[in-house]
C-alpha cells in the first residue's frame, strides 16, 4: 500500500467515523433518528467516498504486482534447478 493509499483510507475513515458518531450521539441525546439529516449527511458521504475510491485505485503501485511475479517465477527456477 503506498503512502497516498494510507492517507486516503485515514481521512476516509476519519469521515465515516466523524458522521457516524455524529448520527449516534443525536440519536442518544434525542431519542429518535432524524432520516432527513441522516439521508443529507449521506448525500453529501457518497461523493467523497466515491472520490477516495478512484484516487485509492489510481495510486496503486504497478511495480508491486511485477516485482511479485518476478519473485514467484525466480522461486519457480529455483526450485526446478534444485530438484534436477
Amino acid at each position: 500500500m503506498t503512502l497516498t493509499q494510507k492517507y486516503v483510507a485515514w481521512g476516509t475513515g476519519v469521515i465515516l467515523w466523524v458522521f457516524g458518531l455524529s448520527i449516534l450521539l443525536s440519536y442518544f441525546e434525542y431519542g429518535y433518528m432524524d432520516w432527513r439529516t441522516v439521508t443529507h449527511m449521506t448525500l453529501i458521504l457518497v461523493p467523497l467516498v466515491l472520490i477516495a475510491a478512484i484516487v485509492f485505485y489510481l495510486f496503486k503501485r504497478a511495480g508491486d504486482l511485477k516485482a511479485k511475479d518476478e519473485r514467484v517465477a525466480h522461486v519457480g527456477q529455483t526450485v526446478t534447478v534444485g530438484t534436477r
